[in-house]
């Protein structure tokens, strides 16, 4: 098959098996203050998952990092059709992704304090921004956050969501081997 063919429909299967999911009114989109865009909450609950833009991901290219489990199911589709299209534009965003679409060990969080550390002590964090990071509660710092909220969004997701997903990541693995490497073949491994 060819390429263009092979994402066409898999961007229709993406449409068509995520076409029921709902984000109920009640529910927040957000789990903490996202401190580089503290509007995400408000900005997000009028977008529904098939109105998302790569020009508006980008901007809130942090957003994945901040969603509740039932806001991340709901916004998946449209993350993973847009990170289809334009891989190498979305490649930071896929990234937040394939991070919370799989568990975590102790070894990724040593790696995400150690790349704050530097990003800090480099000027590129504000230290009020950085104390704000190790200081935050719902900062996802072990293993044991990480993996149960990983399990809680995975858990509403159906099974032919689960495929969906899957083939997605099948698609990236395949056609962006060197973009994503290990981090698709990770998250591969749970679906």
């Amino acid at each position: 098959m060819n390429r263009d063919k092979e994402l066409l429909d898999l961007t229709n299967e993406i449409h068509d098996a995520f076409a029921e999911i709902r984000l109920p009114k009640d529910v927040n989109i957000s789990d903490g203050i996202n401190i580089d865009h503290p509007d995400m909450e408000t900005v997000f609950r009028g977008m529904h998952w098939r109105k998302l833009t790569l020009e508006f991901i980008l901007e809130y290219n942090m957003a994945v990092c901040y969603f509740t489990p039932v806001a991340f199911r709901f916004y998946l589709p449209g993350y993973l059709r847009l990170i289809l299209e334009n891989p190498d534009d979305a490649f930071d965003v896929a990234d937040w992704l394939m991070y919370y679409l799989t568990p975590s060990t102790k070894q990724d969080v040593e790696r995400l304090e150690a790349s704050e550390r530097e990003a800090y002590e480099e000027g590129m964090i504000e230290k009020e921004a950085y104390e704000k990071l190790l200081n935050n509660p719902i900062q996802q710092r072990d293993t044991d956050y990480h993996n149960n909220l990983f399990r809680e969004i995975i858990s509403g997701l159906t099974s032919r969501q689960m495929g969906t997903v899957r083939e997605s990541l099948e698609y990236m693995d395949r056609y962006f081997p060197y973009d994503y490497g290990d981090k698709v073949k990770k998250a591969l491994e749970h679906f």
